[in-house]
């Protein structure tokens, strides 16, 4: 009820008009003004904070964020008048926000100004606060779930580029212990680190580091492409990584320019992109683009293979190498005169026969680090890991490390192979070769240190050989050739820096396109595209599945467990081949800022798989937002909620979200006839549902109850009633509100409730025309009549529950039942018919929700 000033006050209800400068970075950016009723009339102001600026560092054209914080003792500049008041909770604020817009560079003078307020004479709201219109209210903090903790990242994101070599440094982050790093490449500036074309390079990067050497590999020959690349820099505490990025922070904004060098794929099989293979001796697993081809006499100048001695072998081939969390995987496809191997793979001398010699380094190499001149057994431990050609399923590994492992070499058992010809009982066709050998199988010396694993990221140093024997029953190796044209190649067996090559293992979503995708029963590659208002939650579907359907949930923290608190269900239903979901960010208490993190679980036959893997089917980011208001339809469950009893006790309702419609609203219009005030007619409204039935309640102010009408006379609307007009289906964001009443699939009722009913029939149900008849329904349960028995002054109460068969009444229009489900969000309007003389059947007025 207090008016709003005509002109800036100053004592005990002061007015401002604080402008912030856009441009101003961290430097100080306020200017106040108080329509010349302090001294000076305006003022520059100190002692705050801000950063205001561009919202892609560098690009003015990009749009510009503003945080700023003003202490209340800043706006005492005067000291005759007393201290500026410090607002208190409950408190409404009169205001209006505008916006000066200056778009020439070098501008003096404001060429455009936006207001929010719509008055007429906006313009001079720096003069008179009667023209603000709007207000501010400072509500109490809402209970809710505890805030994320405060998001920590690196900084000073920079790149030292030397072409092939970027290197990334990075200063790590302020207050943090025990931390490790890790870092992603893109060909794109890199704004979510989960996003396609986003691959991670270098993980576990210990604190203190604050550096990653990245060789610009590629997994597909010859390499030598010229390429742009940006990067970003996370940090990981307790195995939980901070995915936040703030370009120009720790991500850079400026491509780094370079050519890349061929690294043979050391394919990391996650299980997610990339099925681990079968060891079956289907080489179907294996793409021969990310594989080397070895022959003798190869002149290609980045493979290069050499006969080491003995006469030239036949032999030739494709050869693979995979990793994961748990193993080594070898795979070949060779060309061989004859297949030979006469030694178990128990015996040292196994070597000598058929047999592939991988030459590898568990440990990741650096482009600045020196290969070792010599094998090593403990930090950097070096193996020649050799696979006996003719195993078929028997064990066929035999590991050589130059004697610094006690044994010095040792046949392996506990692992998983098919070795043998190309064709069964052919020993003249070739051969395959697909093995699994376990890290923990390499740990035979107790007295050193377990091997490492190696992680996405890591480069290996390796050769690969392959020794040949022709002659059945031959005893002795006839040939050789190797990856590495050292000339001393055929010292591997003693000296990795001959080796020369390297394997790489690339982030498997780069590889995942030359690989058949991998069966899952989990929705995966969930993605939330932000409208602020809206978010759309997107997944790619289940492919071990059919015929699912998926739901989607929200929750203000990381989703771990469905079953947690705050965790709500958002969406059913959603069918197979969707893979979106329109999330209208509604709530049914004020409109606040939030942040929402989502989870998408498949559902088949009823059965819900609640299996949650974070960053595949639960976002890892939280997602900021601000919510809508909207009037809730409770979902009676029978456990939180139980159906009402109609009996004209609206003690059932009491808590539940309603609406009050006012003539005096402007969110309300009579939109027929004339009503006089809400004691003529007001009310509140309210609405409920489950998978039955849809119920209704209403509590309205009316100076006298009449309705003379039946509830199956189409005239009935003339009387007092309140109309609920619903539509019975699901209305994304997105989708345009109808036009005109539809039937089936999206159909819409105006859905009016007698309210002298009593207990007997009290629905009409209209549509439009859009069916031969109205709706009559008798299945109905309710209560409608005065707020006091036998006192029609006293207001009125409708309680009714209307079934969902009850609106198939034309089974053309309607061929079946709609049932709505959690998460749907259903177009509605309520109206209040008014006749308030006794024994008149023409309404008086009407007042609708909608404006």
């Amino acid at each position: 009820s207090d008016p709003h000033h005509e002109d800036y006050g100053f004592t005990s209800e002061p007015d401002f008009q604080i402008l912030i400068k856009a441009n101003a970075g961290t430097d100080l950016c306020f200017h106040v003004y108080t329509n010349g009723k302090r001294i000076p009339g305006d003022m520059g102001i100190t002692g705050t904070e801000q950063w205001c600026g561009p919202r892609i560092l560098g690009d003015l054209t990009s749009g510009y964020y503003i945080e700023a914080k003003l202490p209340y003792e800043s706006l005492n500049w005067d000291p005759a008048l007393p201290p500026v008041p410090h607002p208190k909770i409950g408190w409404v604020l009169p205001c209006n926000i505008m916006i000066d817009d200056t778009d020439t560079p070098g501008g003096v003078d404001r060429e455009g100004q936006l207001s929010w307020s719509n008055h007429d004479d906006a313009g001079a709201s720096w003069d008179r606060p009667d023209v603000w219109k709007h207000q501010v209210v400072i509500y109490a903090p809402t209970p809710g779930p505890p805030p994320p903790p405060p998001l920590e990242i690196p900084t000073d994101i920079n790149v030292i580029n030397n072409q092939t070599v970027h290197t990334i440094t990075w200063h790590d982050v302020e207050g943090l212990t025990g931390e490790t790093y890790n870092v992603y490449m893109s060909e794109s500036p890199i704004t979510d680190v989960k996003a396609d074309g986003v691959f991670l390079i270098g993980t576990e990067i210990a604190e203190g580091e604050g550096s990653y050497e990245y060789q610009l590999y590629t997994p597909l020959q010859p390499g030598g492409d010229d390429v742009t690349y940006y990067y970003a820099v996370t940090s990981v505490v307790g195995g939980i990584e901070n995915t936040l990025i703030k370009p120009g922070i720790n991500a850079t904004i400026v491509g780094e320019s370079g050519i890349t060098t061929w690294g043979l794929a050391a394919i990391w099989f996650d299980d997610i992109h990339i099925s681990v293979p079968a060891c079956d001796g289907d080489l179907s697993e294996w793409p021969e683009q990310l594989s080397v081809y070895l022959e003798p006499h190869d002149t290609d100048p980045i493979i290069t293979t050499t006969i080491i001695y003995y006469p030239p072998p036949t032999v030739n081939g494709y050869f693979w190498c995979g990793v994961d969390e748990e193993a080594l995987y070898f795979a070949a496809n060779v060309t061989d005169d004859y297949l030979e191997n006469i030694y178990s793979y128990d015996d040292g001398n196994m070597w000598k026969g058929d047999s592939p010699e991988y030459y590898l380094g568990l440990y990741d190499m650096r482009p600045s680090d020196p290969r070792h001149q010599d094998y090593q057994a403990t930090a950097e431990p070096d193996f020649q890991i050799d696979i006996k050609a003719n195993a078929g399923t028997e064990p066929c590994f035999h590991v050589y490390t130059n004697g610094k492992r006690t044994p010095g070499d040792i046949g392996i058992t506990g692992t998983a192979q098919w070795c043998g010809p190309r064709i069964p009982g052919d020993l003249t066709s070739g051969y395959y070769i697909e093995a699994k050998l376990p890290y923990e199988r390499l740990n035979w010396d107790p007295a050193l240190p377990p091997v490492p694993h190696p992680k996405i990221g890591w480069v290996l140093p390796c050769n690969i050989m392959v020794n040949d024997c022709d002659t059945p029953g031959g005893p002795y190796r006839e040939g050789q050739i190797s990856w590495s044209d050292d000339p001393d190649a055929g010292a591997s067996w003693d000296r990795p820096d001959v080796w020369k090559h390297q394997v790489v293992i690339y982030d498997p979503t780069r590889l995942a396109d030359y690989f058949q995708p991998v069966p899952t029963t989990l929705p995966t590659n969930i993605i939330v595209t932000n409208q602020n208002t809206v978010h759309v939650i997107s997944w790619k579907d289940a492919t071990a599945l059919s015929g699912e359907t998926y739901n989607v949930y929200v929750s203000q923290n990381p989703i771990t467990d469905l079953n947690s608190p705050f965790v709500y269900l958002i969406g059913t239903q959603i069918p197979e081949g969707q893979q979106s979901y329109e999330y209208q960010l509604y709530t049914p208490n004020d409109p606040v800022t939030v942040t929402y993190y989502y989870a998408v679980t498949s559902v088949v036959n009823g059965v819900e798989n609640t299996t949650l893997s974070p960053g595949i089917n639960t976002t890892t980011d939280g997602e900021p937002g601000t919510t809508t208001w909207a009037l809730a339809m409770v979902w009676l469950d029978g456990i939180k909620f139980h159906p009402p009893t109609f009996d004209g006790d609206l003690s059932d309702w009491v808590g539940y979200p309603r609406i009050y419609i006012d003539p005096t609203s402007p969110d309300n219009r009579i939109t027929a006839g004339v009503i006089d005030g809400p004691q003529d007619l007001s009310g509140y409204f309210y609405y409920a549902a489950d998978q039955n039935n849809l119920y209704f309640a209403a509590d309205v102010t009316d100076d006298y109850l009449v309705n003379i009408w039946t509830a199956d006379q189409g005239n009935v609307w003339k009387g007092d009633g309140v109309e609920f007009y619903l539509g019975l289906y699901d209305q994304r964001p997105s989708d345009p509100p109808h036009d005109d009443f539809q039937v089936q699939p999206e159909p819409d009722y105006q859905i009016l409730i007698k309210a002298n009913a009593g207990t007997g029939p009290a629905f009409h149900i209209y549509t439009n025309g859009k069916t031969t008849t109205e709706g009559n329904p008798t299945i109905t349960e309710q209560w409608c009549g005065e707020r006091i028995a036998g006192d029609p002054t006293s207001g009125w109460i409708v309680e009714a529950k209307l079934p969902y068969e009850a609106l198939t009444w034309d089974p053309v229009a309607y061929p079946q039942v709609i049932r709505p489900a959690i998460g749907w969000v259903l177009p509605t309007n309520i109206g209040i018919n008014d006749t308030d003389v006794p024994g008149l059947g023409e309404r008086q007025g009407q007042l609708m929700w909608s404006n």
